[in-house]
């Protein structure tokens, strides 16, 4: 299948453990809502001072699904295919959705 060409492609996993934009990205986030920040290659969980679930309520207005770990924490998921671009877009509707949040709180 087309995925399991793209996965066993020469230089391609190098290639996804060399997108570190995003992470860089979300690290320079200036928020009081986000307490830590965690990251596994493109695996990266926000830790919130507040519910889960009001951030996922705020990224889905801005078109950005956060996937929920325990009550305060949401995963940032990217697929593997990500481009840097496609990261920085997703980190600035991130970056909406925390200030529209903290105008509620």
């Amino acid at each position: 299948s087309e995925v399991v060409k793209l996965l066993t492609q020469a230089g391609f996993l190098e290639q996804v453990i060399e997108k570190k934009v995003g992470l860089e990205l979300l690290r320079q986030l200036k928020s009081p809502l986000i307490t830590d920040i965690r990251a596994m290659g493109l695996m990266i969980g926000i830790e919130l001072s507040c519910s889960n679930r009001l951030l996922i309520e705020q990224c889905i207005k801005q078109k950005l699904l956060l996937i929920p770990a325990g009550s305060n924490t949401v995963r940032f998921y990217p697929p593997l295919t990500v481009s840097d671009e496609e990261l920085k877009e997703g980190v600035e509707r991130l970056r909406v959705a925390l200030k529209e949040l903290s105008l509620y709180l």
